[in-house]
């Protein structure tokens, strides 16, 4: 079992740059959350230890007609026991892969969350929301592109530099010490 935890901070690590953080899933557990009160806790955590975006999308697409936890396990469960066997069938066989992108499997998040907008849509009125939170994130991307783009390599420079440019700190413990001097005595 200790030899499977560095390829657990890989994979995290590689989840984590592209995106796939899982602070999203607190939020999501927190909107679910309020519809399974009938429920009880130990149930509701079992419920929402299956939770994963295409689940929660399509339990808050079927909120308006109830949701039971009967429903999240049946989204929840087979999607997990998927994702568990592919991800063994992976580790077995992935490197028979050579390039991924050549099988489209670069493109199956999008798939995915494409397909899940076209089944949550309900006309142009709701989608507002949507619209707005991909403005925001369009925005939000190319602001934080351009400040890591331009201004922290510059910042980060500049301390550099700055650095660079001070004179030693005296050794501990003797008096008149020029510094001045030593580094000319150096040359």
């Amino acid at each position: 079992m200790v030899s499977v935890v560095p390829f657990g901070l890989l994979l995290g690590t590689i989840a984590s740059q592209a995106g796939l953080t899982p602070g999203e899933i607190g939020l999501m557990s927190a909107t679910v959350a309020p519809y399974l009160r009938a429920h009880s806790q130990a149930a509701n955590h079992v419920a929402l230890f299956f939770l994963a975006d295409e689940v929660w999308a399509l339990a808050m697409h079927r909120v308006e007609r109830g949701l039971s936890l009967a429903y999240l396990f049946g989204l929840g469960l087979p999607l997990w026991l998927t994702w568990v066997s592919a991800t063994v069938a992976g580790a077995l066989l992935g490197n028979l892969v050579r390039d991924p992108s050549k099988m489209g499997f670069d493109f199956a998040f999008s798939a995915v969350f494409l397909s899940l907008l076209v089944a949550m849509w309900r006309g142009a009125r709701p989608a507002v929301p949507w619209i707005a939170s991909a403005v925001v994130a369009v925005i939000a991307a190319a602001v934080v592109t351009v400040v890591l783009a331009t201004r922290t390599p510059l910042v980060l420079a500049a301390a550099a530099r700055h650095r660079r440019r001070r004179p030693p700190a005296p050794p501990h413990g003797l008096r008149g010490y020029d510094a001045a001097s030593s580094a000319a005595s150096r040359t």
